[in-house]
């Protein structure tokens, strides 16, 4: 009788080791079937990085040169670049999500976090809410990259969050090298941009490939 009950406890013990096995294995499979829906935008990101870089740049050395008139136009220009390439981008992820039949929600809710930070940004940049050094619309679009990757990392995957972390140091090293800190903030954003949308984009090629040899 005590062999039997024993060997029910054992035969239990080993029924819920391989259920937690299961489990485990499925909580694996769903996270890499997020990665799989998820497409990042990397090259949105990457186009808004590059323009980042370039137009905090030039924006430093118009000033330097005195030549104030430019700015603008540089930017709108940089603008008439980046938004058709943003639509063309977009265009073509939306395409390959209805594929594949998924649109995933983390998708959605990374497209609300960018929009309503967007939408911020171009009701402070409008009104001139930021009227100091450390308050003016590139500081302002600094923070608001630093806070749509965070949201970013926290919603899909950490490259992400330590991009965002990034461009939080760059900033406040800006506020220490304040004579290049366009220049600083350039290139910080650029990097936060770039790097994590690289890391995404062989993430979702290395999954595209397992798809089609499985």
């Amino acid at each position: 009788m005590l062999y039997k009950i024993k060997y029910f406890i054992e035969r239990r013990k080993d029924m819920e080791e391989k259920q937690l096995a299961e489990d485990l294995k499925f909580m694996r499979s769903m996270i890499e079937r997020t990665h799989r829906e998820i497409d990042p935008g990397a090259p949105i990101f990457i186009t808004w990085g590059l323009i980042c870089l370039i137009g905090y740049t030039v924006t430093h050395f118009l000033i330097a040169q005195q030549m104030y008139i430019w700015i603008n136009r540089l930017w709108l220009s940089l603008y008439a670049v980046g938004f058709p390439l943003t639509f063309f981008f977009g265009y073509r992820i939306g395409k390959r999500q209805m594929v594949r039949g998924a649109v995933s929600y983390v998708s959605k809710q990374v497209w609300w976090v960018w929009m309503i930070l967007i939408a911020n940004g171009i009701l402070w940049g409008t009104f001139g809410l930021g009227r100091n050094f450390f308050g003016d619309i590139g500081f302002l679009w600094a923070w608001i990259y630093g806070i749509g990757l965070s949201m970013t990392g926290v919603l899909y995957s950490k490259e992400w969050l330590f991009g965002g972390l990034g461009v939080f140091v760059g900033i406040l090293a800006a506020v220490f090298i304040e004579p290049y800190a366009y220049v600083v903030l350039g290139v910080i954003m650029c990097l936060g941009c770039t790097v994590p949308s690289v890391i995404a984009l062989r993430r979702l090629r290395r999954l595209e490939k397992e798809d089609e040899q499985g």
